[in-house]
């Protein structure tokens, strides 16, 4: 598992979040007073707001540290924060990868050639926090307004379970986010079969269930599925994900002379939802790079 990382924030109410790759992928809660694992889909992570762009970790790091770019495709990802060899973190208006920008001064001409960029020591680490950026590259020429960058943190609301239950179940953004403003966490539970079986998030694969009773639900190419598919014994197969919002229902099948049809002596397999709780089994994990912003 890769590293985990924690640059982000401590308070109170949250405690420490453990970052990778940018994401938050787990913190600790004073509720239950462990390391609670976030599924692998959720990103609860700030982002920075600057020159009228939104820019949020992602996937990808230069020399170690996390990369902030523009979340809006249209515009082709173009706007990206990065903390170059130097130092000092540099913001590229038009930029979608990290790159070092490079530029000359011509005594001749006597103007700066080359790249264009913004550049500060520091960024922002807390909500109303903000901080403006010095002119570097051809930028100096003639210098443009600078852009202000400022770091927001989001607000999220628990829903729906008990105080019990706390930290885990699903949360509603209530400012500062855009797309999708549901997040959740915590392992899926669900019961089958009268609801005498539970499933619930494998922790080794965040898109698989698997049962108290040794079964396993995973996704095969547009298909979730169950067991042996065209196997000697029953299968059971469907197009939908196991959802938190509806019953799922997964179709009993079986091999008859080498096709697929539907097992009439099988009932198919039904998923409800029980509750987001802790994952069922635990793993060790490494952590290290840590490193606090101050």
């Amino acid at each position: 598992m890769p590293y985990l990382t924690f640059p982000t924030k401590k308070d109170t109410a949250t405690g420490l979040l453990a970052q990778q790759n940018g994401m938050l992928r787990a913190f600790f809660s004073s509720y239950v007073n462990q390391w609670v694992i976030v599924d692998g889909s959720t990103n609860f992570s700030p982002s920075i707001e600057i020159d009228g762009k939104t820019l949020q970790p992602c996937h990808i790091t230069y020399l170690g540290e996390t990369v902030w770019r523009n979340v809006d495709s249209g515009s082709g990802y173009q706007g990206i924060i990065f903390k170059s060899a130097s130092g000092a973190w540099v913001y590229r208006p038009s930029e979608s990868l990290p790159e070092e920008p490079s530029a000359y001064y011509d005594i001749v001409d006597e103007e700066w050639k080359g790249d264009a960029w913004w550049e500060q020591s520091t960024l922002p680490t807390m909500t109303a926090t903000t901080c403006s950026l010095a002119p570097k590259g051809t930028y100096i020429n003639d210098p443009p307004t600078a852009p202000t960058c400022a770091m927001v943190w989001p607000r999220w609301q628990r829903l729906g379970q008990q105080v019990s239950t706390a930290p885990y179940g699903e949360y509603l953004a209530r400012d500062g986010v855009s797309g999708r403003t549901m997040r959740h966490v915590g392992a899926q539970y669900y019961t089958s079969d009268a609801r005498t079986v539970t499933w619930t998030t494998d922790p080794a694969h965040y898109r698989r269930l698997v049962s108290t009773d040794g079964r396993s639900l995973r996704p095969i190419g547009s298909l979730w599925v169950c067991g042996d598919r065209y196997g000697a014994t029953t299968w059971w197969e469907g197009e939908d994900a196991p959802s938190p919002d509806e019953k799922t229902t997964y179709a009993a099948k079986k091999m008859v002379d080498g096709v697929a049809v539907d097992d009439p002596d099988t009932l198919d397999l039904e998923l409800s939802f029980k509750e987001f709780g802790p994952l069922a089994r635990k793993a060790k994990v490494a952590m290290a790079e840590v490193a606090l912003w101050r």
